[in-house]
């Protein structure tokens, strides 16, 4: 199932679980400290159904906090899409309190894992993920994410994958002629990726893997 941006001021996204009626996975960002750097991003499965058998008289009150008057209340006003509505009520209502934390940064970096992660078809909690940073100096540099099942992909896996996926989202301005290579250094460039094209890090690569606290 695809996911659906439903917030993009956090940019929470939602998707139905493979084969379950009212059961949702949702992820977002948010500050989590008085930081303006210290955001974070989290992810939980919500199975609306279940969650109203065991947490009716909870939910009431969640639901309230929200708008609504109640569960039927959220029925009647968006008929097939109510259950993802309260899964997204329920997510926000609880926030990093319940969900499962995926990554810690800058809100730019949190946005760039997002935009990584809803591109990954598995479940994210079981998933590796991968930072990739380059450019020009630590304050300049740019961060790109690669997400997997693997937990031991070699340093050359992650880069290939990044590479594609640059070369997927058009970012080309990152990408040297073979031409070119000939003029730069040979520590401030390296190839990779389906295509053996040749990224220009400008002198600094860095590749490890996030640490979730």
């Amino acid at each position: 199932m695809k996911w659906k941006l439903t917030d993009d001021s956090s940019m929470q996204h939602v998707r139905k679980v493979q084969g379950e009626t009212d059961a949702f996975n949702l992820i977002e960002y948010t500050l989590v400290s008085h930081d303006p750097e210290a955001y974070k991003v989290y992810t939980d499965t919500i199975d609306v159904s279940e969650f109203i058998k065991e947490n009716s008289e909870e939910l009431e009150g969640i639901i309230n906090g929200f708008g609504y008057d109640c569960v039927g209340a959220v029925k009647e006003q968006y008929d097939e899409d109510a259950m993802q509505v309260i899964a997204e009520c329920i997510f926000e209502h609880y926030s990093v309190n319940r969900a499962s934390s995926l990554f810690s940064g800058t809100e730019g970096e949190c946005i760039e894992f997002i935009k990584t992660a809803i591109k990954f078809e598995g479940d994210l909690k079981d998933s590796t993920a991968y930072r990739i940073s380059f450019g020009s100096g630590l304050a300049w540099a740019v961060v790109r994410f690669v997400i997997d099942y693997d937990t031991c992909l070699c340093e050359q896996s992650v880069l290939d994958r990044m590479i594609d996926n640059l070369e997927k989202n058009g970012e080309d301005g990152w990408f040297l002629a073979s031409e070119q290579a000939t003029e730069i250094p040979e520590d401030e460039y390296v190839i990779g990726g389906n295509h053996g094209r040749y990224l220009y890090h400008k002198g600094q690569l860095i590749i490890e893997p996030v640490d979730v606290d």
